[in-house]
């Protein structure tokens, strides 16, 4: 079993003890559940409690333990290469800020209104090339070319 917080080697391991290695590292918002249900379907003592330490398993923690891996280029975005070329790799970039930035009703408000006063960047042409708005015909264009020069401009030289 593996994901973002280590691997589980499960093999020839009891129910209990395979509960317990995926609990280890599931992320912290689910661990309760899954220890509540395996515990109601009796594949769990009734009295195990997690070991603090697990409450580690967050997104954060682990984006700020591969800070500096990532700041130092030995952990690049797609360490095992990728199809994506480099204009490509910014855009994933620059829509993943615009997706996280415009989660709240706030936050749209926030990038729609610096959409709207973002200045063009030498370089946007390959960028509103890739994404078919390099002659935006009305305001809707116009404002998603703005949104991306957002996104372009706030996720420049981030992870």
């Amino acid at each position: 079993f593996v994901n973002e917080y280590g691997i589980a080697d499960l093999r020839n391991l009891t129910d209990e003890d395979c509960v317990v290695a995926m609990s280890s590292i599931t992320d912290a918002a689910f661990q309760t559940a899954l220890l509540d249900q395996a515990k109601a379907s009796k594949k769990l003592a009734a009295s195990f409690s997690a070991p603090a330490q697990w409450q580690q398993n967050h997104a954060e923690v682990l984006r700020a333990k591969l800070a500096p891996f990532r700041a130092d280029g030995s952990l690049p975005d797609y360490p095992l290469g990728s199809d994506f070329d480099a204009v490509e790799q910014d855009l994933v970039r620059a829509l993943g800020w615009l997706k996280s930035a415009t989660a709240t009703s706030m936050g749209k408000l926030r990038t729609v209104v610096a959409a709207l006063r973002q200045p063009p960047a030498e370089n946007d042409a390959m960028y509103m090339q890739r994404m078919g708005l390099e002659r935006p015909a009305n305001f809707g264009e116009r404002l998603n070319a703005g949104l991306l020069r957002v996104g372009l401009a706030r996720s420049a030289g981030k992870d």
